[in-house]
């Protein structure tokens, strides 16, 4: 009787850590944990993974995992959630009615939390450079204008945004009716900008049947040329 035997070795399932030489889960890393929230933010986003799940190939809003912040049920991970400031993981839309470039990975747009001495509500509008950057998607699109015409536009999409803002060139194309607001939008070094009038327009995809109704902050040019370096397109 000849008799075989085979023996399978179990393998550490866990990946290779992005934050620290071992291998297990981002969330699990204590290098990691010890970071800033920004810190954090950045080196997910330079790598390119998942915000929610920490895995690469698919962004936030097409993750399937059945987890997400603990602290605002937001599709991301309680790692990277902000305390100081309030942020919504939705996409809010930069529309221009130029093609605009894509910005670097650190422009935020945050509204100033609850409990604040300030009576107005506050905009923050934060745009550093980096040595790495990471590009927000964009996408050609349709804004419907008060006689039902569709202007082509090109958008900005930022899922750190709890505001959309639109160019005062593209606001008088569409030619809709404005409401009075008072809002600071604030930048670097305390600079502060007034938006003094909002609209709401329609918006349709130009290849689905998708239209969806937003509000937009008007200014006369929501970002500066973006991005700060030269980035090579032909990988």
């Amino acid at each position: 009787m000849v008799s075989n035997s085979a023996t399978t070795e179990c393998k550490n399932s866990a990946p290779y850590c992005i934050a620290c030489p071992e291998n297990h889960f981002l969330f699990q890393c204590l290098a990691f944990s010890k970071m800033s929230v920004r810190q954090r933010r950045e080196l997910v986003s330079q790598k390119r993974l998942c915000w929610n799940c920490f895995r690469s190939g698919h962004q936030s809003r097409n993750c399937t995992s059945k987890y997400d912040c603990r602290n605002c049920h937001q599709k991301h991970h309680t790692l990277l959630h902000e305390t100081s400031t309030t942020k919504i993981q939705s996409s809010p839309v930069t529309i221009s009615g130029q093609s605009s470039q894509q910005p670097n990975p650190s422009t935020m747009i945050a509204v100033e939390t609850p409990g604040s001495v300030n009576p107005n509500p506050q905009v923050s509008l934060s745009v550093q450079s980096c040595q790495s950057t990471v590009l927000l998607e964009t996408v050609n699109l349709l804004v419907v204008d008060q006689n039902g015409k569709g202007h082509s536009a090109h958008a900005l999409l930022d899922s750190g945004s709890m505001s959309s803002f639109i160019t005062k060139k593209l606001a008088n194309i569409l030619n809709l009716r404005r409401t009075k607001v008072d809002i600071a939008v604030s930048g670097i070094g305390e600079t502060s900008k007034q938006i003094k009038r909002k609209l709401t327009a329609t918006i349709r995809s130009k290849l689905l049947s998708f239209s969806t109704t937003l509000e937009f902050l008007i200014l006369k040019k929501p970002t500066v040329c973006l991005p700060t370096m030269p980035i090579d397109i032909s990988l």
